[in-house]
């Protein structure tokens, strides 16, 4: 379980870095946040949150601990993505990723 839970560690730690990097650049990011309701504000402080939360996930292959924090706050991240897609009356299908990401962010925090 020890190696499944690394993997899974490692792919969130890729996933989240590159989507941080997406949210800030992307022009069809900008424009889901808008759609959300959102601030750049809010836009700018979830790319970061994400980024600090993926180098937590680093830090956490060392320190256990600081793993759980960092798979802690992407389920929040997630939890809050999928209430936006709810909040705008997307299809259910559209929190798919978001799903997935926050299912592999609790085995994390759990089994971590």
């Amino acid at each position: 379980m020890e190696i499944i839970v690394s993997i899974i560690q490692g792919i969130l730690v890729l996933a989240f870095l590159f989507f941080g990097y997406q949210i800030l650049t992307a022009e069809s990011m900008k424009k889901v946040f808008q759609a959300f309701g959102y601030s750049d504000g809010f836009r700018i402080f979830t790319a970061l949150a994400q980024w600090v939360a993926a180098i937590l996930l680093i830090v956490g292959f060392w320190e256990p601990f600081m793993g759980k924090i960092g798979a802690g706050i992407l389920a929040v991240i997630m939890i809050g993505a999928i209430g936006s897609h709810m909040k705008v009356k997307h299809p259910i299908q559209a929190s798919t990723n978001a799903f997935v990401f926050l299912v592999l962010s609790l085995v994390v925090l759990l089994f971590i």
